[in-house]
């Protein structure tokens, strides 16, 4: 029998029991079918427990790129209402891996920009989230009107990689994340990150500096993909999840290191097993860190962000003559 879409070797136990769901429901119905479905629909709940308990670091990762992972276009349309969408960065095109627009999330006015990979059809036109330059100025031209109008940013991060072709580095990339990171660092509204899939090296990082960085669950962040690091590292592809659980990309690693302030709890099976629930559950998480963010006054919010991606990685204190985050010495 074919596998399913977006099938996880690490998650056959379910598929069997499924499949034998799927014959039961086309025989005729009757009380000791029922009996037998509800016993099969038991044994893959608490199959799916028990597998998602012990998750190894490289099936979380497996996990975060599914094919069948809700994407930001599918939060937004049941998490905010009056969504109108921005198109264009003013300069080459419009780049449709940058999703952004103005709406609401409850009681709050926001920007809603992120990595859109699209599914079905639309996956190979979104390049699986790979933005390209007209993307990035997309986005900084979003949070600039974010700040003009007063607008607290969420930032939606699913993505493994800026896009990795010669025009893409013609047309200026480098220079299109830099100064889209140095726009969302020098921000005084609000801001929020979710990272909702893959969180992969820039192109993560350029829509990630926020006030608050909360990370689904099975969510990953990274600097480079897991392959790669095995390869720069033992020079062996094949050794990805030694690459994995050295890098300490999870959402838990992450926590513990300080990169990520809070952990959204996904459905048992991953966000993809429910779309729903895991829409609801990031709902709920979203307008709590709004609430909290808004508070203080701009100058303040940027120096706190600054202080906070400055320490990232130090062994130890900062010294006297360490810059904030987005200024040079001389600009103090």
């Amino acid at each position: 029998m074919p596998k399913p879409t977006g099938h996880l070797d690490f998650e056959e136990p379910i598929d069997a029991l499924q499949a034998e769901i799927d014959a039961l429901t086309m025989l005729p119905r009757t009380p000791a079918r029922h009996q037998e479905l509800q016993r099969l629909r038991a044994r893959v709940t608490t199959a799916r427990q028990e597998i998602f308990a012990s998750l190894t670091p490289g099936q979380r990762v497996q996990i975060a790129s599914h094919p069948d992972r809700p994407r930001m276009r599918y939060y937004i349309d049941r998490l905010a209402s009056d969504f109108t969408e921005i198109h264009g960065d003013r300069h080459a095109g419009d780049d449709p891996v940058l999703l952004a627009g103005f709406g609401r999330i409850g009681p709050h006015a926001v920007l809603l920009l992120g990595q859109n990979k699209g599914q079905g059809a639309a996956a190979a036109r979104h390049r699986l989230g790979a933005m390209r330059p007209e993307g990035y100025r997309k986005a900084e031209r979003a949070l600039r009107l974010a700040e003009k109008f007063g607008r607290p940013v969420v930032s939606f991060v699913d993505t493994p990689s800026p896009h990795p072709s010669v025009e893409a580095e013609t047309h200026g990339i480098g220079a299109a994340i830099a100064a889209t990171s140095r726009t969302l660092a020098m921000l005084h509204v609000p801001t929020v990150s979710v990272l909702i899939g893959e969180g992969g090296g820039a192109g993560a990082l350029a829509l990630g500096i926020a006030d608050k960085i909360l990370m689904q669950e099975y969510a990953t962040y990274s600097v480079v993909p897991p392959e790669t690091a095995a390869a720069v590292l033992w020079q062996d592809r094949a050794r990805g999840n030694d690459a994995t659980a050295a890098l300490r990309i999870t959402a838990s690693d992450l926590v513990a290191l300080g990169v990520v302030d809070q952990v959204i709890a996904e459905p048992i099976g991953g966000a993809h097993a429910n779309p729903d629930h895991a829409a609801q559950l990031l709902r709920a998480a979203l307008e709590d860190a709004l609430e909290g963010v808004e508070k203080g006054p701009g100058a303040t919010r940027v120096e706190q962000r600054h202080s906070r991606f400055r320490l990232m990685g130090l062994a130890g204190p900062p010294t006297a003559g360490d810059a904030p985050f987005g200024f040079l010495p001389e600009e103090r």
